[in-house]
């Protein structure tokens, strides 16, 4: 697997392949929608909407919970005289471990509240890239220098405002 060190917005329905060297997944265009592509042969494909009903899910994830976070506001608002006279608000700490074996690799992502967005059923989504594969790899397989095996159909991603990755 490779970690998207560069993450950036990939969209519900994105067709694009990982870039192994630069750690980052490039979108050719979306299946919802192929008739917005750059490329006029791939503006002929047909849309995903045209293999049957295509339903999208939303779920909230939040790490801290409602109390929590209300806590953290309003000790946010709260302010504290030092010992000099001078006063300051109290910055909020929090700590986390992750297990760690000797030896492993390993690479986190870390967020305060996401978004899961994802295709409810994956029926349309397999029929639609079963039918269309060869097609996109004549019109992008020379250029990226792609396989069947490098494409990638977009079903799920994971927003998040703030993330640290390490």
């Amino acid at each position: 697997t490779l970690p998207l060190w560069e993450p950036s917005p990939i969209k519900l329905g994105a067709v694009g392949y990982l870039s192994k060297p630069e750690g980052k997944f490039i979108t050719l265009f979306n299946s919802l929608a192929p008739e917005k592509g750059t490329i006029g042969a791939v503006q002929g494909l047909p849309s995903l909407y045209g293999y049957g009903r295509v339903s999208c899910g939303h779920q909230r994830q939040d790490r801290r919970n409602a109390a929590q976070r209300g806590y953290d506001a309003f000790v946010g608002l709260l302010t504290f005289k030092g010992k000099s006279g001078d006063f300051s608000s109290q910055s909020i700490a929090r700590r986390y471990s992750f297990p760690l074996k000797s030896g492993h690799k390993t690479a986190r992502v870390f967020t305060e509240s996401t978004m899961y967005n994802y295709m409810e059923s994956l029926d349309v989504p397999k029929k639609w890239f079963k039918a269309n594969v060869d097609a996109i790899l004549r019109i992008y397989g020379p250029v990226h220098h792609i396989q069947k095996e490098d494409l990638f159909l977009v079903i799920g991603t994971l927003d998040s405002q703030d993330y640290a990755l390490f």
